[in-house]
């Protein structure tokens, strides 16, 4: 504080009245504008030291008011040392804080129970509580003690917090674990650790009186035997909704019937097979209702355990992500007849090949006895409409030829060993094809060959190129084509024969263009403005000075932009496409776009002057404003707006990520 010029309670006053004349007042700290105040405060790391600083000034402390609660919406009571400085701080933010974490152990008592006491009488809405108690000779202190002298029971404490109602208890004893039952305004709760000494009794005691509680999270710990009372358990859990289970006995034959269950989560400390009776039995009980299932470090081992799965949930199944190897041909077979019986529904299917030398293996062995050749199999599966293969074979690629229903391809991984005839054999029979995906990873002179598949898919309307060779002349003409996508592994141009050739052939159709990793050069602009009917143009690399010939592009209704090296009056250039694109919906900058927070509400004063006349109500996402005090600032200056709206990581249905074909893979 001395650093400031505030170690003394009176060191903010500028000076003194009758000070003499002709002598030139020193800056006043007070003075200083909003962006000045928010540097010191990022000099001030220690949290206490914001807090003094606050304790000042009332200017200070109204900053404080504002800054805290977008930074504290979760505390920790180890944040702060003293119930004196906890006081202050959640008179300035505790209306926003939401959950609280609370080490505890026997010695923290002096501490615990007033700072429970703080958060009760500040803040109105806290939702969630984490206690850790600290060691496993913490017991709770007895419940005749006097809670003035702060030595209630820790547990009456939590009951007295109004707005409670998620409420998480890691290592607990069994004194506390026994006091659950008295929770009865409960929503969700996580017990973190059964006592081994909690009875069989006061286990199941635990959840009665829990008619509300909707998400339940157990990890037994070392107690397994308690996994064995879950159907006691669900006498009394009817509103219950979602069930994780963590480090539960393998051995579980039945959960019980929790009747509004509608999601199942289980954990394994070691990767294991659950037994074939509880596969039997969670197909029986909830075939109807069950919506989401989630195993981890679970071993679904044999195709019988399969079965009562895809039983349970198998018209459910949209997606499906099958990794394989070699080795793994006598389960993936029978697996695949499996999808084929029981997933009517399945749309999507994401193959992953596992190594580099997994081959197919001969088209003529018996698929009865588990050898047939993979793609064989896909083609019996009904539904299949969209087909992703990441680092497939040449054998494999050639086969794609005979899926003639598919709608989106995704082609992660172009063999280098694939000839250039069977290149384009593989989109013969393509006349359904809608969407697609190729990365051509080492295979780049593949990137020479898009003309001659453009003869074979007359229907497609999006088409994503990844790492491709940027001296590519022509993509072909696909006549149906709307949106193209191209993504360069490295920053780089493409060559001008490619614009040229784009600007002749889809000047009059392509409504959505995207550029990611490739800059583009002054000279090509005129090309890409040639495309009078774009609609979302997204471009991370686009030249400075050519931002305003933007303007030229009327039919535009979202713009992503990110520009090489940003110059002064660039913010100017934008305002007079605003003026211009009157149908523009969405305006994203980037990352690397450059403004302070003043320049940043001047140019949102003059976005909105300037869509004053728009039918239109335009989202402008400002990626590159990171820090959550600036973000709530502009917030508070522009909620309510009729003709801006504000984001900060927010899309539209343009520029949202493309996840059709390519999705997230285990390896993500």
């Amino acid at each position: 504080m001395d650093k400031l010029g505030l170690g003394c309670p009176f060191s903010f006053l500028g000076g003194k009245e009758g000070r003499t004349q002709g002598i030139r007042a020193k800056p006043d700290i007070l003075q200083l504008n909003y962006d000045c105040y928010l540097e010191i405060l990022s000099y001030l790391t220690a949290l206490e030291d914001q807090l003094n600083l606050g304790r000042a000034h009332i200017l200070f402390h109204q900053m404080l008011a504002n800054i805290l609660p977008t930074r504290y919406g979760k505390i920790n009571v180890k944040m702060l040392k003293s119930i004196q400085d906890w006081e202050y701080m959640l008179q300035l933010c505790g209306s926003s804080v939401v959950r609280c974490e609370v080490p505890h152990g026997r010695w923290d008592e002096s501490f615990t129970h007033p700072f429970l006491d703080l958060l009760n009488q500040n803040c109105s809405n806290l939702q969630q509580l984490v206690l850790i108690f600290m060691h496993s000779d913490t017991d709770t202190p007895p419940a005749s003690r006097d809670s003035r002298n702060g030595h209630a029971n820790i547990m009456q404490l939590l009951m007295e917090l109004p707005g409670l109602r998620n409420l998480t208890l890691i290592d607990a004893r069994a004194p506390q674990l026994q006091q659950l039952q008295h929770f009865g305004e409960l929503q969700a709760l996580d017990v973190d650790g059964i006592d081994v000494n909690l009875s069989e009794e006061n286990f199941v005691h635990m959840f009665h009186n829990k008619e509300n509680l909707c998400r339940l999270l157990l990890n037994f710990g070392r107690a397994l035997k308690r996994t064995y009372q879950l159907p006691q358990v669900s006498d009394h859990c009817a509103q219950l909704e979602h069930l994780t289970l963590e480090n539960f006995d393998l051995n579980l034959p039945d959960i019980g019937e929790f009747r509004s269950l509608k999601s199942l989560r289980m954990i394994s400390r070691w990767i294991g097979e659950v037994n074939s009776v509880f596969y039997r039995s969670l197909a029986k009980r909830y075939a109807d209702h069950l919506e989401q299932l989630q195993f981890l470090s679970i071993r679904i081992g044999a195709a019988q355990d399969w079965e009562y799965m895809l039983q349970l949930c198998g018209s459910s199944v949209v997606r499906c992500e099958v990794p394989h190897g070699r080795w793994d041909e006598s389960f993936t077979h029978p697996f695949l007849d499996l999808l084929n019986q029981n997933c009517s529904n399945l749309q999507q299917l994401v193959l992953i090949f596992m190594h580099s030398d997994t081959d197919t293996p001969p088209a003529s062995r018996d698929s009865r006895n588990g050898h047939a050749n993979i793609m064989q199999l896909l083609m019996e599966l009904p539904g299949l409409r969209n087909l992703t293969l990441i680092d497939a074979r040449a054998p494999q690629l050639q086969q794609l030829q005979h899926f003639g229903e598919l709608q989106a391809l995704d082609v992660d991984g172009i063999d280098v060993n694939l000839s250039e005839e069977n290149f384009v054999h593989m989109f013969h029979n393509k006349e359904n094809l809608c969407r697609l995906l190729l990365n051509f990873g080492r295979a780049l002179k593949r990137t020479y060959q898009l003309p001659q598949v453009s003869d074979h898919c007359a229907q497609l309307e999006h088409l994503t190129l990844e790492n491709f060779d940027l001296n590519l002349p022509d993509i072909g003409e696909f006549r149906s084509l709307k949106s193209l996508r191209m993504i360069s592994r490295w920053i780089g141009e493409v060559n001008n024969d490619f614009y040229r050739s784009l600007a002749k052939r889809y000047a009059d159709h392509l409504e959505q263009l995207q550029f990611l990793s490739i800059r583009i050069g002054a000279a090509q602009v005129h090309h890409i403005l040639a495309l009078k009917r774009i609609k979302a143009l997204e471009c991370d690399n686009w030249p400075s000075e050519a931002v305003e010939k933007l303007s030229l592009l009327t039919e535009l209704e979202c713009l992503a932009i990110e520009c090489i090296n940003p110059i002064k009056g660039v913010n100017c250039q934008l305002l007079s496409v605003l003026s211009s694109c009157c149908k523009l919906a969405h305006l994203k900058l980037g990352k690397r776009w450059q403004m302070t927070s003043s320049e940043a509400t001047r140019f949102l004063s003059d976005v909105r002057d300037v869509r004053l006349g728009s039918k239109t109500k335009l989202l402008l996402t400002l990626s590159f404003i990171k820090l959550k005090e600036h973000q709530q600032m502009l917030n508070d200056l522009f909620t309510n707006d009729t003709h801006l709206r504000l984001g900060f990581h927010d899309v539209c249905h343009y520029c949202r990520p493309d996840t059709h074909s390519r999705c997230d893979t285990i390896f993500d």
